[in-house]
């Protein structure tokens, strides 16, 4: 498992503005239904349209490599979009840890973004 960091000095931005922009723009595609009310519904738009991209990544693995850890969280993110690049691999999964400790799989195929 291999990450490079794009964001660093603006190097993404300045390099490929437009892709920037279309992931800066995936913020807004978080469900909202947890927010039962109006208001809190309203509130948590506002959060998300005021957010900065913090941090851009790529994730190489190889076989035998994983994030194997049902407890990871970006810390610090708001909101975290996965973009798969490429599926040219066997095995993997995308989960997530629910409500109750139950793992959750989440199907993930090339040019797919997940936001959570």
């Amino acid at each position: 498992w291999q990450t490079t960091y794009l964001s660093a000095g603006g190097f993404f931005r300045a390099r490929a503005p437009d892709l920037h922009a279309r992931l800066r723009a995936l913020r807004r595609n978080v469900d909202l239904s947890p927010f039962s009310d109006t208001a809190s519904a309203a509130d948590a738009r506002a959060l998300l349209d005021g957010l900065k991209v913090r941090c851009i990544e790529v994730h190489e693995g190889e076989p035998g490599g994983s994030l194997n850890d049902p407890r990871h969280f970006d810390n610090g993110s708001v909101v975290t979009a996965d973009v798969l690049l490429d599926d040219g691999f066997e095995g993997g999964v995308f989960s997530t840890l629910e409500a109750g400790g139950v793992a959750a799989d989440h199907p993930f195929e090339q040019g797919e973004a997940l936001i959570f």
